[in-house]
């Protein structure tokens, strides 16, 4: 069953009001679900979402330089469905599931033969005993997540388990935003950055420990940022999933692992690309839309001072309001890719 809640904010930032809907799991998801058939905004927007993201990413979706002669593959937390309709379309020989924990809406795409949808929590169903034959373990050969940052209150314990589910040699591909937000300088006096330190690039994971790519001395949090930071925290959410993952799945045993970040602007400068305008003009309108509401349910879960709450969305809704452009406000998203070793110890890719 799922609860509707009512989200009027006090000054909202556009004329969009409705009633949301909300999981009534006992998974911390905190991002509406619109299981209406008449309130799907929230799909809408997951689809638009990775529309952009194809752009973004240069055209590809998965990263993991997996075969074409995998049998199972799982995308976990699939939303409406929309990379679990790409993998499976790129690899029709593979049986491919898409796991949520809430419906989703077939109407969005054409059904193809070797893709199933489950309605489930992850964790539970993957910790039945017995399993549930579609998800033994050591029986995937590709295992992906994205933007599972609001979901996830362990990462350790469910990283562990997506690994449980790949067979030895197989890849496990996760996307994940890191709130550690930077902003442009808009003093007329402050040169603009180069056009490289927003552009998407590699990194070892010495280099993300150290720092030092050019984007790290425009770091920039605002009340807002740093309240809805804290309220995840509160939530046992991790805000930085995204620059966390390397390092827990080097922890998890994986070998070759990769990172990219892709920018995830709240606004359009110059220096972006075409792909990264499109997509901070969508973001920049966006963030107020979704970060309004999602600050005023966690800090009605976690018992936050409503003060402070209202204090926060004030500032936000005043840093945003009445620009097309959005902000020069971004985050980075992470891919990052580890393989399960091979049963014979060998650690070259497959």
């Amino acid at each position: 069953m799922q609860v509707l809640e009512s989200i009027t904010p006090a000054n909202p930032p556009s004329a969009i009001q409705m009633d949301r809907t909300y999981h009534t799991t006992e998974a911390a998801y905190s991002l509406p679900n619109e299981v209406q058939p008449n309130s799907n905004v929230e799909h809408q927007r997951l689809e638009m979402q990775h529309s952009l993201f194809i752009g973004l990413m240069e055209g590809r979706i998965m990263h993991a330089p997996i075969s074409n002669q995998i049998s199972k593959a799982i995308d976990i937390g699939c939303g409406t469905g929309s990379v679990t309709h790409t993998i499976a379309s790129a690899y029709p020989s593979t049986t491919v599931y898409g796991v949520d924990l809430s419906p989703i809406p077939e109407y969005t795409r054409s059904r193809l033969p070797n893709l199933s949808y489950v309605q489930a929590d992850f964790d539970e169903l993957v910790s039945q005993d017995p399993p549930d034959p579609r998800f033994k373990p050591a029986s995937f050969d590709y295992v992906f997540s994205r933007l599972l940052i609001y979901g996830i209150s362990d990462w350790p314990t469910y990283l562990s388990r997506a690994i449980s589910l790949a067979k030895p040699g197989a890849w496990i591909e996760m996307q994940e935003a890191d709130y550690h937000w930077y902003r442009i300088p808009m003093f007329p006096s402050s040169p603009s950055p180069a056009a490289e330190t927003f552009a998407s690039h590699n990194l070892t994971l010495s280099e993300l420990t150290a720092e030092i790519h050019p984007s790290e001395r425009l770091k920039s949090e605002t009340l807002w940022s740093q309240t809805m930071n804290a309220l995840l925290l509160a939530k046992h959410l991790n805000p930085h999933a995204g620059s966390s993952l390397a390092s827990l799945m080097s922890a998890a045993g994986l070998v070759d692992i990769n990172i990219r970040r892709y920018i995830s602007p709240a606004g359009v400068w110059p220096g972006l690309t075409p792909e990264a305008s499109a997509f901070g003009k969508y973001v920049g309108k966006q963030t107020p839309l979704m970060y309004v509401p999602a600050i005023r349910k966690l800090g009605r879960e976690t018992g936050w001072d409503e003060g402070e709450v209202e204090a926060a969305v004030r500032n936000l809704e005043a840093e945003f309001e009445g620009r097309e452009d959005g902000q020069r406000l971004w985050f980075w998203v992470y891919v990052v890719c580890g393989r399960k070793p091979n049963e014979d110890g060998k650690e070259s890719g497959s």
